[in-house]
């Protein structure tokens, strides 16, 4: 069955069950609304026959502004991972050739798409930053699909020149989409939709701020939902719903004292990805240790200035400080630095690398990282051999020993 259709099912059925049940917060039945409305939007551009842009960390701001709707594959595989077996996806991606050592996400996503379980690209645009195994996966597919692709080149720095060349890339990638869609950019509309991500960015940065309440207030799981909101609908006013709703519920728990468990014992940073089909493991911390997440990666945002009146700059600025960029990026000092100044800033016990086996470059800073935190600023660091999305190799049961095991350790 195709895998878009089937997740709108899925969001339709979670959110109903969450109106029936009148569960928690408004948040939490929100999160269904704001990413079932986003598969809608997909699934219908495709019905009226719409050109669907295959996308890696392009800023989702351009396409909402031409009227378009991004497909984020990445994203998407994160989706599926909590809600199906990734195991025939991974045969047969293991069938047309790809090894065990490719990252899973993108053997899952060639996987669906072989099995035609995916949105037929129109058009593949991608970058060429930090993910080795990302960028040959949309080249490939741009190949297999024989549909027009545009690689933006990414600086290996941060500096003036590099943020002058990054806006070139941007500009270029403008030029792409309207002489393949027929669509002009309309600059005002552009800046319209930037405000709309300024407001939802800004609301998930106070977020971010408020977590470093003592207790937190934030529950793990609901904290990694966010970056799908944030991947996929900035620009558009959901994301702006979603955000400025978690903030509110958020910042009333930090004046009421309401931590996210009872009694808040172990506070530990989560250095890289959650392992998405066992995401009941942060709940399990929760519950049985005291144990909450006050931040990790895919929540830490950069505070950037924002200039409307530049669209193409402030993407800019905001593409080059994303979460790829800064903590896999350019020089290694950029993660260890990141990670140091989170775990200072939100008082961190320890903390923990669940890492991505088939990622390169978040494998390669393991031991900088280690010497970092443990050696230099004297934080316990756990780190897992996992998988961000296939259970087999780091198996639930096997995941809870490993971090009790770890918990042993923090209470020495």
């Amino acid at each position: 069955m195709d895998t878009v259709k089937e997740t709108v099912m899925g969001f339709s059925n979670r959110l109903r069950h969450r109106k029936d049940h009148a569960e928690g917060e408004r948040t939490g039945g929100l999160f269904y609304e704001v990413m079932l409305k986003y598969y809608q939007m997909l699934d219908q551009a495709r019905e009226e026959g719409k050109p669907i842009v295959w996308a890696g960390g392009i800023p989702t701001e351009i396409f909402y502004a031409m009227d378009l709707v991004p497909f984020f594959p990445e994203f998407h595989c994160m989706v599926v991972a909590t809600q199906a077996d990734p195991a025939p996806y991974l045969d047969a991606s293991a069938g047309y050739g790809l090894p065990v050592e490719i990252c899973s996400v993108h053997r899952v996503m060639t996987g669906m798409d072989l099995m035609q379980q995916l949105p037929t690209p129109d058009l593949v645009a991608y970058q060429s930053y930090v993910c080795d195994s990302g960028f040959k996966f949309y080249d490939s597919r741009q190949e297999y699909h024989q549909c027009p692709s545009y690689l933006m080149d990414t600086p290996y720095g941060r500096d003036a020149n590099s943020m002058k060349y990054y806006a070139h890339e941007l500009e270029g990638f403008v030029a792409f989409l309207e002489e393949h869609t027929g669509q002009k950019l309309d600059r005002d509309r552009l800046e319209e939709i930037m405000k709309l991500s300024q407001e939802a960015y800004q609301y998930f940065y106070e977020i971010g701020e408020l977590r470093k309440a003592t207790p937190t207030p934030l529950q793990a799981r609901e904290a990694f939902r966010n970056f799908s909101v944030y991947g996929t609908l900035l620009g558009r006013p959901e994301a702006v719903e979603y955000f400025r709703t978690q903030r509110d519920e958020t910042k009333a728990r930090v004046e009421r004292g309401q931590g996210a468990v009872s009694q808040e014992n172990y506070r530990l940073a989560w250095l890289y990805v959650p392992p998405n089909y066992a995401l009941s493991v942060f709940d399990w911390m929760e519950v049985e240790y005291g144990a909450t997440i006050p931040m990790d990666i895919f929540n830490y945002l950069a505070d950037i200035e924002w200039d409307i009146s530049k669209p193409i700059d402030t993407l800019t600025q905001k593409m080059i400080h994303n979460v790829l960029f800064r903590e896999c990026g350019g020089e290694v000092e950029n993660a260890t630095q990141e990670a140091s100044r989170m775990v200072k800033d939100y008082k961190m016990d320890g903390a923990i690398y669940f890492t991505q086996i088939g990622c390169k470059q978040g494998c390669g800073i393991l031991r900088r990282l280690k010497d970092v935190l443990q050696g230099e600023i004297g934080v316990p660091l756990l780190i897992i051999d996992g998988d961000v999305v296939d259970p087999s190799i780091m198996p639930v049961e096997e995941l809870k020993t490993k971090i009790e095991e770890f918990f042993e350790l923090l209470e020495e």
